[in-house]
């Protein structure tokens, strides 16, 4: 174990055109038992008169600047503004439905490992009520299980150590964290809870490829083997005999872009869906 650590903590939220859905989410964090010291919110192509409403309801806004989206860069501009030892990088569509949410994350004597990047949380409304606790490190981390910056209470120094790459177009948080636990040996808790909601209504299919596709390249190389795209191709099946067209259409988009980057690299951007 390493020094205890203050439970001091700010937010940056990355935000485009999230009205009405941010304000609950700005809402439900000050109604935390241990709210944040502040929030700040990195935003991009909301409408003037969102933005002006943004800055009332945040500490701080900072615009976005004139030109390609990327997902990194906006985290890595909102978190150079953070004073505290922890930040909170929380998405504009998750809802903490539990005012203790922050208070049982630091709860944890694994947050102050020395080794411990911070903390994920993973939305489960199917989950038992309260909170379930796990610790993921190299051996366990999968594509599946790995790193969300969709809600995740990080320590502010491993991110100055090393920001988000912008070149990695999707799924840079999966690649922060993997970086750290393959090259360093680290390690972050994993926290279920099933009073957290995942609310973003922009998820597509694409969205989905590109992250898919971001992981192979960047944090998880295993996805392009064989028996990986086998995998996706049996979900593919398994989706056309229940009659799940949906799925087995975007299953088959997964294995279709993975083999392609078997042979030459996939160029995309950051964006919001």
């Amino acid at each position: 174990m390493g020094r205890p650590y203050s439970r001091e903590y700010s937010a940056v939220i990355r935000t485009s055109s999230s009205f009405p859905l941010i304000t609950d989410v700005i809402d439900a964090l000050r109604k935390q038992s241990l709210p944040p010291k502040e929030i700040i919110v990195v935003d991009s192509k909301s409408s003037d008169e969102d933005r002006l409403k943004l800055r009332e309801i945040s500490d701080q806004l900072i615009i976005y600047p004139d030109e390609d989206f990327n997902f990194s860069k906006a985290i890595n501009i909102g978190v150079k503004q953070v004073k505290t030892e922890f930040v909170l990088i929380i998405s504009s569509h998750v809802l903490m439905q539990d005012s203790r949410i922050i208070e049982q994350c630091f709860s944890y004597d694994e947050l102050r490992d020395e080794n411990c990047l911070g903390a994920c949380f993973y939305p489960s409304p199917n989950m038992p009520e309260g909170y379930a606790l796990s610790v993921i490190h190299r051996f366990n981390l999968l594509p599946n299980r790995g790193f969300s910056n969709s809600c995740a209470m990080v320590k502010k120094s491993f991110i100055d150590q090393r920001n988000f790459r912008e070149e990695v177009f999707s799924a840079e948080d999966q690649e922060w964290a993997a970086y750290y636990l393959r090259k360093s040996n680290k390690n972050f808790i994993a926290i279920n809870c099933n009073k957290l909601l995942y609310l973003n209504k922009k998820v597509n299919d694409l969205k989905k490829v590109n992250e898919i596709v971001a992981m192979a390249m960047f944090a998880f190389p295993e996805l392009l083997e064989v028996k990986s795209l086998l995998k996706f191709f049996r979900l593919s099946f398994r989706a056309i005999k229940a009659g799940d067209s949906r799925s087995f259409v975007l299953n088959l988009k997964i294995v279709v872009a993975l083999l392609v980057l078997r042979f030459k690299k996939i160029k995309r951007k950051s964006a919001y869906y």
